[in-house]
């Protein structure tokens, strides 16, 4: 088959820059929907990086916080090892007092009682001195009770401080107030600190 071109050479140049500039705009045209494709793409895509971005930062504050309760606990454990520790060099000293107590309440008679024991200030390395005041039905509890602090390998230097009459509830009771050393080697193998 043969083709004959009957259109002049003007009309036959101007077709072909129309169809040229056709394919350039329809060329242009998919580049652009290409490139706006893509651009909403990498949009997409920084969203997400953004959502990502957010969580983290949540989990971090998180772990943070996390962070902070167990340091809060570890200072607290470290505080509770420190009075744990305080508590335990105080045990013997406790067990001293208590032995003490006894001792006393062994020596006294059923009709007399303690209302405070104290200590009395001294040197440093100074034989522990007490104060020690009570109560007894009788003159003769408080007697006995000096004669046994007296004769006690434990005590020593016992003194009668005060010794009162006193009426309770219709019935004569005595107050008294000694003071006396103490050696704390029977009960602690050593002085009290």
């Amino acid at each position: 088959m043969i083709k004959i071109n009957l259109l002049p050479a003007k009309v036959r140049k101007t077709k072909g820059v129309q169809r040229l500039t056709t394919y350039a705009i329809l060329g242009g045209s998919a580049l652009a929907i290409l490139l706006i494709l893509l651009l909403l793409n990498l949009v997409a895509l920084i969203k997400r990086a953004e959502v990502k971005i957010v969580k983290a930062e949540t989990a971090a504050a998180q772990l943070a916080e996390v962070s902070r309760t167990v340091q809060g606990w570890a200072a607290g454990e470290k505080y509770a090892d420190h009075l744990r520790a305080r508590i335990r060099r105080f045990l013997p000293i406790q067990a001293v007092w208590i032995s003490l107590l006894d001792e006393l309440a062994a020596l006294g008679r059923e009709d007399l009682w303690f209302r405070k024991l104290a200590t009395l200030p001294g040197a440093v390395g100074a034989p522990l001195r007490l104060e020690l005041e009570g109560e007894a039905y009788n003159k003769i509890s408080v007697a006995d009770f000096l004669s046994a602090l007296e004769s006690s390998p434990r005590f020593y230097d016992v003194q009668l401080e005060a010794l009162t009459d006193t009426q309770a509830e219709a019935r004569t009771q005595v107050k008294f107030r000694i003071c006396f050393s103490c050696r704390t080697e029977f009960f602690t193998g050593g002085n009290l600190p």
